[in-house]
């Protein structure tokens, strides 16, 4: 994935947060074959959050593409986005899904979502489109990013920074095989729903309690779940139709 890019000028900077499995003898033996590895491991356990600002903060470049899920990239993924970022704060792209086990399903990101170019940081207020796999950004962001929001998702944070200081832009080519897995925390396509019907329910209370206040804590009935969502759903809604001129449904 990363060793065939057709853009072969590359660092990558990958840190083990203290693993219990063979992930360090893994990464020595990738830097022992592609000199463009450069391996860390910590002396004490990080955590998810930490441990992603310290490989960002080891980074060189003057471009930064994250990756930290088992995604397939293109071939030229790199090359494109460096090719068409100009004076893109971030660029980042559609995605294809696919299964945990590898197959593609016949759908992509922009079938779910909209993709927005711009720079109206409005936008990432409610929603996020922006998924970490397809940034791609001036390492120049990190002095304004970093520590990450502790409310947000790193990906969401970065493109709502990148988008409050410049513009955001979005190229229409899938770049990337996105896997999804049965327990992934994102569960964009909501087929957790299926498994566990108050999922979603709770994760939206969890998002309205960032930005509204007045939202209970826990949710107290059915009803009171229906109503959170369709308050979530209609702002939502209302800040698409601004921005693209309709709301989907």
């Amino acid at each position: 994935m990363f060793t065939n890019q057709s853009h072969s000028h590359l660092e990558i900077v990958a840190v083990d947060d203290c693993s219990v499995d063979s992930s360090w003898h893994i990464l020595s033996e990738y830097k022992r074959r592609y000199p463009c590895f450069r391996i860390y491991q910590n002396e004490s356990n990080l955590g998810h959050t930490k441990n992603f600002e310290k490989a960002l903060s080891l980074c060189n470049g003057e471009f930064i593409a994250l990756c930290d899920q088992d995604d397939i990239w293109h071939y030229d993924k790199l090359k494109l986005q460096l090719a068409n970022i100009a004076t893109h704060q971030l660029i980042y792209h559609d995605s294809a899904f696919m299964d945990h086990y590898g197959n593609l399903i016949n759908k992509k990101m922009s079938d779910v979502i909209n993709l927005y170019s711009g720079d109206n940081s409005n936008v990432f207020l409610f929603l996020n489109c922006v998924s970490g796999h397809s940034c791609f950004f001036r390492k120049t962001l990190l002095d304004v990013i970093l520590p990450f929001h502790p409310n947000h998702f790193h990906d969401h944070w970065i493109a709502y920074v990148a988008a409050n200081i410049g513009t955001v832009h979005y190229i229409s080519e899938c770049l990337v095989n996105y896997r999804q897995h049965p327990d992934s925390s994102t569960d964009i396509l909501n087929k957790r729903k299926i498994l566990d019907r108050h999922y979603h329910e709770n994760r939206d209370i969890k998002k309205l309690e960032k930005e509204l206040y007045c939202i209970q804590k826990k949710r107290k009935s059915k009803r009171n779940a229906f109503i959170y969502r369709q308050i979530w759903g209609l702002k939502s809604k209302l800040l698409w139709s601004q921005i693209f001129g309709k709301s989907r449904s």
